[in-house]
């Protein structure tokens, strides 16, 4: 046999075998490859599904958000009512007047007022501004991308990663709701501004009335005064008067001028202060009101239900309550802040050599220095306790406010009814029969002077009585936060001690 011959085909049959050896090795690696593959697959699946669960809990809209929303749009585009305020801003569309009318009423000076004073205006959009924080609180941190590029000959030619921070279940929840809670108190705090406004108006408006109603009074008292000096002239021209009776009469006059002067004086810096409460440049004209737009108080003061609204509806009050409700938020992720949060990412890479390649990252944080996490904690609880204390100490001072305007509101009431009904209407009777002594030549014109001072004195305590009354009833409002007269109020009655 041809040994030369033997050795070639010795030669396949070797190279047959080594091949079928090299094959079943390389499809064990496979193997092994797909194996692993599949394994990460898995891992990837696990790790996006984890992603979706933190999604789910990161980025749901707090309670209450759009109700938020749609409040604060209602009122920017349609107004809202002067006594209701926020709660029914959508009903209706109002107008905002431009102008105050030639002899406007006291609706006129209020709705003019909370559409143009700057201080609801600037309380209005704080609360929009906080509201516009409510999205930030709860949306997730922007993710990151990372290319790189090896200027260097590698077995890598480029990546770019895409990664995204997902804070712990929970976490962008509580700063969310934190978030609304601050949106919550600045709207009443708004409504807060909203009716500081109306009280001021009302307060300047009892001054103009109360300037114009004394004016009145005093300019009768000069007319009674300068009959009674015509008189006392006739009588002693007649020669059955002194002329003492005269020159007293003319010094009555001339004092009833000076003090109208006073009075008449004050005009410029009440009207100031009517223009301040409108939002107006104080120099403007002013159409002045006559008369205290106030009905006749059937009314009757339950302590115990007023204080009940001051809790509850006094705008005050209720932006401290948010407070606390966000602080107790701010503790919930503060206590949350222990936990790791996690970062999720995906990198390709270009490969020179190879079958181009994808990455599955996962880090997460590790919060292991306790003396911050402590510290955070005890900050949040803190500034909770901190609020809950503001609130009733404020709730304190304002239950002495409001039982003492229930006090005043009485008093003036009580006064009101002494002089209308008694006082009053004797001291006419009185200056009635002075009059016609002297027109008898009983008495001399010191009594008539008397009798008239006493009885305009009498007529400016009622004016201002009356005022009194009305700002104890603007304070009772203010501090209860809802209208206690007028068809939208409650029914509610004053009985006089």
């Amino acid at each position: 046999m041809n040994p030369n011959i033997n050795t070639n085909l010795a030669a396949p049959v070797s190279s047959h075998f080594v091949s079928r050896a090299h094959a079943g090795k390389w499809y064990g690696r496979e193997c092994v490859k797909q194996s692993k593959k599949n394994r990460m697959r898995l891992i990837l699946l696990k790790m996006t599904l984890a992603g979706l669960v933190f999604l789910a809990g990161c980025v749901g809209a707090p309670p209450g958000e759009r109700p938020a929303f749609d409040r604060w749009s209602a009122i920017s585009e349609k107004g809202y009512s002067i006594h209701n305020g926020l709660e029914n801003a959508s009903l209706e569309r109002r107008e905002l007047p431009e102008q105050l009318p030639a002899v406007p009423t006291l609706h006129d000076y209020l709705n003019y007022a909370v559409t143009h004073h700057p201080a609801p205006q600037a309380a209005f959009y704080e609360w929009k501004a906080s509201l516009e924080r409510v999205p930030q609180a709860r949306a997730l941190m922007d993710p990151g991308l990372n290319y790189a590029y090896f200027v260097r000959e590698s077995m890598t030619q480029q990546s770019i990663a895409l990664t995204q921070m997902l804070p712990w279940y929970g976490k962008l929840k509580a700063g969310g709701d934190a978030a609304m809670e601050n949106a919550l108190a600045a709207e009443q705090r708004f409504e807060q501004a909203r009716q500081q406004v109306l009280f001021k108006v009302k307060a300047a408006y009892a001054d103009c009335v109360l300037l114009v109603r004394s004016l009145a009074v005093m300019r009768e008292n000069r007319r009674i005064l300068a009959d009674v000096k015509a008189s006392a002239n006739a009588r002693f021209e007649a020669g059955k008067g002194i002329y003492a009776d005269v020159v007293r009469a003319g010094v009555a006059v001339a004092q009833a001028e000076d003090r109208i002067r006073s009075f008449e004086s004050r005009r410029d810096p009440v009207a100031g202060r009517m223009n301040a409460a409108l939002g107006r440049q104080a120099h403007l004209s002013l159409p002045w009101p006559e008369t205290l737009e106030i009905q006749p108080l059937p009314l009757m003061v339950d302590e115990s239900r007023f204080l009940e609204w001051l809790a509850q509806q006094n705008p005050e009050i209720r932006a401290m309550g948010h407070d606390i409700a966000g602080r107790r938020h701010v503790v919930d992720a503060s206590r949350q802040n222990r936990i790791p949060d996690v970062m999720l990412g995906v990198e390709y890479m270009d490969m020179v050599t190879m079958r181009d390649q994808v990455a599955v990252m996962g880090t997460i944080n590790l919060p292991v220095w306790p003396g911050r996490v402590t510290a955070e904690r005890e900050e949040a609880l803190s500034g909770f306790s901190a609020a809950s204390r503001r609130r009733v100490d404020r709730l304190q001072e304002l239950e002495a406010d409001l039982r003492l305007a229930i006090y005043r509101f009485q008093d003036a009431h009580r006064r009101v009814v002494l002089y209308e009904q008694t006082l009053i209407p004797m001291s006419r009777e009185a200056l009635d029969a002075a009059l016609a002594a002297y027109g008898a030549g009983e008495v001399g014109f010191q009594a008539v002077a008397e009798t008239q001072t006493a009885l305009q004195e009498l007529q400016l305590t009622l004016e201002r009585a009356a005022v009194d009354r009305f700002l104890g009833l603007a304070e009772l409002e203010r501090l209860v936060g809802r209208p206690l007269t007028g068809d939208d109020s409650p029914s509610v009655t004053i009985e006089t001690p």
